[in-house]
């Protein structure tokens, strides 16, 4: 008799933990809302500030649903979601993209927090590839940097892959970098244009060492 009750314990205790998980199951599934709601996030940069008239879009799947922009505290808001899955992605011009981050939209009282690193952290992140020897590491993340056309951003880029190319010892490649950089820095008063030529007696140095 004593083995029935204590068998009839285990199982009451059984269906007991049963019944608390099927519960939590519910209440973590089930939105805290129902119909439309706001879904907001806060977009930062690497030392958690906020990161102003960044373009942040809303996904379902291939298709964009919503493009907004950040404040100035870095807040932004997709009005008019019904709860679900999606997919959130950011740029601003001279920061790395931050590519499709999956989210759960099922409590439209919550933040949906997210990070994009500058151009200049990047490029630290970048240099330290190159000193490493680990080149496609760091050209994915040059590659990774939202710029605008011409402009003294793409100037960065270009030296640094060409740097870059020059250390791998793909000269055909560093040259084609150096002469974009060329073209695009007589646009500018560029301040490393002494680097740039330096850069250009490097590289000529190697060509003529290898037609040694």
């Amino acid at each position: 008799m004593k083995v029935s009750v204590d068998k009839s314990k285990r199982i009451i205790l059984g269906l007991y933990v049963f019944y608390l998980l099927m519960i939590s199951y519910g209440c973590a599934s089930k939105p805290s809302f129902q119909g439309m709601g706001n879904l907001s996030g806060l977009l930062v940069d690497e030392n958690n500030h906020p990161v102003e008239n960044a373009v942040v879009s809303c996904w379902k799947g291939p298709v964009c649903l919503q493009k907004v922009t950040t404040n100035a505290g870095g807040i932004f808001t997709f009005y008019d979601l019904p709860s679900g899955s999606y997919e959130i992605s950011a740029e601003k011009t001279n920061y790395g993209l931050l590519k499709a981050q999956k989210y759960r939209f099922s409590d439209s009282k919550g933040i949906f927090c997210c990070q994009i690193n500058s151009m200049d952290y990047l490029l630290d992140c970048a240099e330290e590839k190159m000193l490493c020897g680990q080149y496609d590491q760091m050209f994915d993340i040059l590659d990774n940097i939202t710029l605008s056309k011409n402009s003294s951003g793409e100037l960065a880029i270009l030296f640094y892959k060409a740097c870059g190319k020059i250390a791998e010892g793909k000269k055909k490649d560093a040259q084609a970098y150096l002469k974009r950089l060329s073209k695009i820095s007589k646009a500018y008063s560029y301040s490393s244009w002494e680097e740039i030529e330096a850069l250009k007696k490097v590289l000529q140095r190697e060509v003529e060492n290898e037609n040694l």
